[in-house]
């Protein structure tokens, strides 16, 4: 199953695996400073846990770090995804997504699956995973509004605090639904201010259409009212392929006294690397990604 779910449309979008063998005793989770921050100092490794990341990584594809990671943040292809201070989406509600879009993102990468090992889970069993197949979404929206999903278009938007400068675009328009009608691609986004004070972030359709507008909010509660909830604990593995699904996460209170849900996350391109016959060197496609010594 898990060399199917990346290159079989019939596959599950998502794997659970549960009761993997990993760190005991599991070392205090992380305090991390930065939202992209990467596994720091040696008393914070979870080898065990990060092996069994990094193993079934490389049975998808090649484990990589979208390139902005590396400016500002600590470099790598594993992350902590634990509480950080002050930072709502990594333990307020996040809502339903895709991880790096290459319709928003290109020319960047975008990941083909990524996988969630669990260290440590929500002791208050409140931190649920949410993860909804895209034809799910599609097939319970009427034929006008995939229609219009398919033909129109969506930007993201940050709009400064007022009277700090203009709202500017973040990345490109891009289409919620593509792909073929028995293997659709639903995009939905969660605007990242990054390190801009003050800043929020807005979806917006182009051109002003309001029923645009209108039918990508409906796709966006279709995909949290439709979607799983997973409560990942220690062992609990979840891999998720990026295209066919949307996932998010419910808020949870975290402690901040080192016994908080800690997640290792990697992401996996099979496309890092060109095939026979392209003629193409990945690191000519992707310099910031791979690696030529």
């Amino acid at each position: 199953e898990i060399l199917r779910l990346p290159f079989d449309s019939t596959a599950p979008v998502a794997l659970l695996i549960s009761g993997l063998p990993v760190d005991e005793p599991a070392p205090l989770t992380p305090s991390l400073s930065t939202v992209h921050g990467i596994l720091g100092s040696e008393d914070t490794r979870a080898p065990v846990a990060e092996a069994w990341t990094l193993g079934v990584a490389r049975m998808l594809g090649h484990p990589f770090a979208p390139p902005f990671f590396h400016q500002g943040h600590r470099g790598g292809v594993l992350r902590d995804m634990v509480p950080v201070a002050g930072v709502d989406n990594l333990q307020g509600h996040l809502a339903m997504h895709r991880d790096f879009p290459a319709t928003v993102f290109h020319p960047f990468p975008e990941p083909d699956t990524f996988i969630l090992c669990a260290v440590r889970g929500d002791p208050n069993r409140n931190a649920h995973t949410m993860v909804v197949d895209a034809r799910v979404c599609v097939d319970a929206m009427t034929e006008s509004e995939v229609r219009l999903l398919r033909e129109g278009q969506m930007q993201v938007e940050i709009v400064p605090p007022e009277g700090e400068g203009d709202v500017v675009p973040f990345g490109g328009p891009f289409h919620p639904i593509t792909g073929p009608e028995d293997a659709p691609v639903v995009t939905l986004f969660v605007p990242d201010t990054g390190n801009r004070p003050g800043a929020t972030g807005r979806i917006v359709a182009v051109g002003g259409d309001e029923a645009l507008a209108e039918a990508y909010t409906r796709l966006a509660s279709i995909a949290e009212e439709k979607c799983d909830r997973i409560d990942l604990q220690t062992g609990d593995m979840l891999i998720l392929h990026n295209c066919r699904c949307c996932h998010g996460r419910t808020a949870f209170l975290p402690a901040m006294d080192g016994t908080d849900r800690w997640l290792v996350k990697s992401y996996v391109s099979s496309q890092l690397w060109s095939r026979p016959g392209t003629a193409v060197e990945g690191h000519a496609v992707h310099p910031q990604c791979v690696c030529t010594d």
